[in-house]
């Protein structure tokens, strides 16, 4: 697991690295200067503390394009400034904390992002392909598709999968992950919703979904309930 602080003040990467040493044994750190630098590593880490406010690319931005490129990462805003909390939302933002940062309050939230990422890193699920079985992590699946008999799976990190299950089958494998039946041909993950619109829905990776007209009420309410719960 990795852990990254994306803060253009090099005092304040180290006194968060100090405050972090009872939670970094067994991870990797990775420290960031600048949010450009952030968005030219190709591995973005598993928990990422954030600075909203640096010079040129600021954090909000940064997160942003994170989530645009399919990015789940546990994302913690730091700001002086409370209202940037809001905009949290637009970014699914795991939890946010107002400088200075509090070492306890700190502590507490990344100690929550861990257990949420190590939960996240063990889900997985074994499909059957028509060649062979894969094993694929739950967060990987963007959304998995019926047509004409045929059940497909749109993953981040590997593309198409046909399986041979019915999509009956898939909804009861991905029971309770987070996951909605938003029309008859897809069930879509809502870690990977970027934002519902009257009549679709967009994902993080800027594909488009349609929405059946009778499921977009109750698609609206766990949306709202899932990314609320994803912002504490």
């Amino acid at each position: 697991m990795t852990i990254g602080i994306c803060d253009d003040d090099a005092r304040i990467r180290s006194a968060l690295i100090a405050m972090l040493q009872p939670v970094l044994a067994g991870k990797q750190l990775r420290e960031y200067d600048s949010a450009d630098a952030l968005l030219a590593e190709e591995n973005v880490p598993d928990i990422l503390l954030l600075d909203i406010q640096m010079p040129g690319t600021d954090g909000l931005t940064a997160a942003r394009t994170l989530r645009a490129r399919g990015s789940d990462t546990l994302i913690i805003f730091m700001t002086t400034f409370i209202q940037y909390a809001i905009d949290g939302y637009d970014v699914h933002a795991y939890h946010f904390l107002k400088k200075p940062v509090d070492e306890n309050r700190l502590l507490q939230v990344v100690n929550g992002a861990v257990t949420l990422s190590e939960k996240k890193l063990q889900n997985t699920i074994v499909v059957r392909g028509y060649d062979r079985q894969y094993r694929l992590a739950v967060r990987d699946i963007l959304y998995v598709e019926t047509e004409r008999g045929h059940v497909c799976l749109h993953t981040q990190s590997s593309g198409e999968i046909r399986c041979t299950h019915s999509m009956a089958q898939m909804e009861e494998l991905l029971q309770n992950q987070d996951f909605f039946r938003c029309h008859t041909a897809y069930l879509v993950n809502m870690a990977c919703i970027d934002c519902l619109r009257p009549s679709e829905l967009v994902l993080t990776d800027g594909q488009v979904l349609a929405v059946s007209k009778h499921r977009k009420k109750e698609l609206k309410e766990a949306l709202s309930f899932y990314w609320s719960g994803n912002f504490i």
